[in-house]
């Protein structure tokens, strides 16, 4: 079983220099904090090298005036993450670059989940990542989507749904 990594301690002194702007630090926090961005990255939009680049780029400019008392650098990363991969997309969706499909999606019989996610809209894909991977409540991901708790609950429905007709198990 791979072992999961532990959260910085409050007052960790990666975090004090990185945020000082040590180049050093700054590619430890990256080896240590990136794996975790870039799965959030891969799963939630189509240029995740693009996304993971400029998440860290916020990171870094944000990172001096982070309160290491209020929340661990992960938490306070994937907050940033989330913030701007939802600006991302909406700002396709303007532009009618991205569909808006509230049906229920149709997703290929695979067997692998993350097959199965990449064929989910990118609205079902992310509530099923930041609930289930990220541990997020439907209440915070509702304030984060800016929509109503009863659409999220809805995307999540379509999307479970999707995802076991998609491996195979019965929704």
């Amino acid at each position: 079983m791979a072992r999961v990594p532990e959260l910085a301690p409050p007052g960790d002194p990666l975090v004090a220099h990185a945020s000082t702007g040590d180049p050093g630090a700054q590619r430890l926090l990256v080896s240590r904090e990136g794996p975790r961005l870039w799965s959030l990255c891969r799963r939630l939009t189509d240029d995740p090298e693009d996304a993971y680049q400029e998440v860290w780029e916020r990171v870094f400019r944000a990172l001096p005036g982070f309160d290491q008392a209020g929340s661990p650098i992960r938490a306070w990363i994937a907050t940033i993450a989330h913030r701007h991969l939802v600006d991302r997309w909406r700002r396709r969706q303007v532009r009618n670059e991205v569909p808006f499909d509230d049906d229920v999606p149709t997703v290929p019989p695979s067997g692998d989940v993350d097959e199965a996610l990449r064929h989910l809209p990118e609205a079902h894909r992310r509530v099923v990542l930041l609930h289930h991977l990220h541990g997020l409540s439907l209440e915070e991901i509702a304030a984060n989507e800016a929509v109503a708790l009863g659409t999220i609950k809805s995307r999540l429905h379509r999307a479970r749904a999707a995802l076991a007709l998609a491996l195979g198990e019965s929704p």
